[in-house]
């Protein structure tokens, strides 16, 4: 079993939101079939935090290890109830992704009208006071056929929060 390396990672999007949630994309490409992939994160002191291996098969691996598979990304923060961001596509068949991090439990969390979320990590009791708890979670679109602008939107109660959408071209 393989693990990809720090320098095998490459950046994608980073956001945070006042010091209570953080989300953060990277990327990595492999030209053969994965199998049995892992994902190492190594978090300092009494942190806590969610993490998602999220694998795409079909995106465009051209530029440098893959980079022309990345469409438009869009990033925001807050901490008001259900946010919504515009993403742009730009070609025939993209997929729309969106990350959220949250810090409160995934109740009353939803994707919204055209979106399935495709999991929720929770983790809790770390921070200073041995209550902090952070929610990621994942959503996908079907296919967008055609370059349009679409809306990301989420359902969640006013608290902070972190999202990153992203168009995957094929």
């Amino acid at each position: 079993m393989g693990y990809w390396s720090v320098g095998e990672l490459i950046p994608v999007a980073d956001i945070s939101q006042s010091t209570t949630v953080k989300t953060q994309i990277f990327r990595a490409m492999s030209l053969t079939q994965v199998k049995n992939a892992q994902l190492r994160i190594f978090i300092p002191g009494s942190a806590k935090a969610t993490a998602v291996l999220y694998v795409i098969r079909g995106a465009n691996t051209l530029g440098t290890a893959g980079s022309a598979a990345i469409g438009t990304l869009v990033t925001s923060n807050g901490s008001t109830a259900n946010p919504t961001n515009n993403i742009t596509t730009t070609v025939n068949n993209e997929l729309v992704l969106s990350f959220l991090g949250n810090v409160n439990t995934n109740a009353g969390i939803s994707a919204g009208s055209g979106y399935a979320i495709s999991g929720f990590a929770t983790s809790s009791g770390g921070g200073a006071a041995g209550t902090k708890v952070t929610t990621s979670a994942e959503a996908r679109s079907s296919l967008v056929a055609t370059p349009s602008t679409v809306a990301v939107p989420w359902t969640l109660p006013a608290n902070d929060w972190t999202k990153i959408d992203i168009s995957i071209k094929p």
